[in-house]
This record gives structure tokens, sequence and C-alpha cells, in this order.
């Protein structure tokens, strides 16, 4: 990479929780303070993404949760990682989740409740990381479970917009997830349609259509013009999207089980993912190691702009980052 060139990079969930796997919140710490020092040397500035950090909270709502040390660590790392030095008072760099994103692209203006939940959790973020014992973390248990009942909310509405769009779209009388199970012809037809242009646009057009719904927006003219747009910078997540439906048609694809419903956090961050895409005039590029996203991520041309933890730090190692 050029010393000249700039990039930015964000995490997903499962990155920062196998950077911290084991690790203690003083290990998660030293792990931090090299990344970013390898990073400085290859220009590279960290920024946290909102909807992975609802993700983490939501495993400290239960001191129970399997999950919870681990989340604990990576929340301490995600705060360090993305940490701002640029103002007096400790702040975290974060990029606006994806609906907001739109919003602003398509309407010039973002939904006012996105913005005091992201203060509000990077509030909780900071005080985490100051306070990383047992004690503390009870004391914002409201908080937690606050955050907890909203990731499930979230969930739950995808799993229920796909529920009712998709599969009862396909079949209005279907009692399960496998809406095409007696019309092996039209699941074919459906499949290689899945494959269209079309269907991209039709994905596109969904993700319009809430932007004016969170902007309480009566539907206009400008829809499919709108749309137009999202369907030539976003492909990433519109793949991923029709990769979902795609599984749902050839298998019946429960989307209420194995935790799937998780797959919505997964499409809204591969919003990052595009070859246009910066911020700050630096140009993205995403860590993960979900094997839906990187396919996704192929399939839209842009493979090389997501990267496997162990290949990021390779890279900075090598300094062969692009």
């Amino acid at each position: 990479m050029d010393s000249q060139d700039k990039l930015a990079v964000i995490f997903d969930t499962n990155a920062y929780r196998k950077l911290t796997y084991e690790k203690s919140i003083i290990e998660a710490k030293e792990i931090i303070e090299k990344l970013r020092f390898d990073e400085k040397k290859n220009n590279v500035k960290a920024f946290a993404y909102p909807f992975v950090m609802l993700e983490l909270a939501n495993h400290l709502s239960d001191e129970a949760d399997k999950s919870f040390e681990n989340c604990l660590s990576a929340i301490v790392a995600l705060t360090n990682h993305n940490k701002s030095y640029d103002v007096e008072v400790q702040s975290i760099n974060i990029l606006a989740d994806s609906e907001s994103q739109l919003c602003k692209i398509l309407h010039n203006t973002t939904p006012e409740s996105h913005s005091e939940t992201i203060e509000k959790v990077a509030k909780i973020f900071r005080y985490i990381t100051d306070n990383p014992d047992e004690e503390s973390i009870k004391r914002i248990k409201g908080d937690l479970a606050e955050i907890s009942y909203k990731v499930g909310e979230i969930e739950k509405q995808f799993i229920n917009d796909i529920q009712e769009y998709v599969v009862k779209g396909f079949n209005p009388n279907s009692k399960d997830w496998n809406p095409l199970k007696n019309d092996p012809a039209l699941r074919k037809n459906v499949l290689e349609y899945l494959d269209s242009e079309d269907a991209l646009f039709r994905a596109a057009r969904m993700h319009v259509v809430n932007t004016y719904t969170l902007l309480n927006k009566r539907l206009d003219d400008n829809v499919d013009y709108l749309s137009k747009i999202v369907l030539d910078k976003f492909k990433a997540p519109l793949y991923f999207y029709n990769e979902i439906i795609k599984r749902i048609v050839m298998s019946g694809c429960n989307l209420t089980k194995k935790k799937r419903g998780n797959w919505v956090w997964d499409i809204e961050i591969s919003f990052v993912i595009g070859f246009e895409h910066q911020v700050e005039n630096k140009r993205l590029r995403l860590v993960t190691g979900d094997g839906m996203i990187h396919e996704a991520a192929s399939q839209a041309n842009s493979g090389s702009l997501v990267y496997k933890l162990e290949d990021y730090l390779e890279a900075l190692e090598k300094r062969t980052l692009n």
C-alpha cells in the first residue's frame, strides 16, 4: 500500500471476539495497543460499527451467558481500538449504521432515534471499559437489559418480515419455512430469478422503502430512482439478502433456528463493502470471518475489500494492506 493511501477499517462482532478469545482484560488491551501501533504504520484508522456494539452489549445483559467473559473483553478491545485522541474527553470513532447512512444518502437526513441509541451505547462502552468488574456492570443492568430487548426486537422483526413478505409471498398458505416444497418447477424458476438483476433491484427497493418508514415519510415517485442508486452502490448486502431467500426456497431454511436471526446484523454490516465507500476520505475495509459475507462481497466483485482477521493482521505486519 502506498504510504499516502489511507484506509478505514471496521471489525465485525466475531472479529473482536476471536481477537480476545480466552484473553483477560489486560491481555485484550495489550493486543489492541499493538494493533493500533501496526495500523498507524499502515495509515489505517479504526471505526466501530453500531450494530456490532449492540451485539456485544447484548451478551452482558445476562451474567449466565456463556459468552459473557469473551464479550466483556471484546467490548474493552473495541473501545480501545476505536478511541479517539482528537478531543479532550475520550470518545469512540463510530461509523453511522447502514440505515442512517441510507437515509442520509437518499433523503439527506437521519433518524433521530438512531443517533440517540449510538450515543447511549458509546457511553455504556466507555463506562464498561473504565469499570470492567462485576459490581460495576450490575449497576447498568437496566441499560443492558434495554439493549438486549432492542436486539431481540430487531431480530424478531427481521424474521417476521421474511416470513410475511418472502415465505408467504411465495405461498400465502404456507405453514412452515418451505413454501415451494410441493412445486419443484416453481422452485427452479424462483432460484433462477434470484440470480437476476431484477431480484437485486427488488431487494434494493425494500431497503429504500424502509428509509421512508424510518423517517415517517410517505412513499413518492422517487422510490424506483432511489432503488437504482442503492442497487449501484450496495450490491454486497443485496446478494447476501438474496442468498438467504435462496436457502429458504431450496431447503426451507428456518430463520427461527440456530440464531439465524443474527443474519440481519451481517446484512447491515455488509453495507460498508464497496469500492466507492469512504469515511473521512479513507477507503473502507471490513474484517470478518463470516463466509456468507465473503461470498456476497465476491459476487459483488468486492472480495478484496473484506479480510479475515488472520489475513488482516498479516497484511498489517507485512505492510501489504490494500
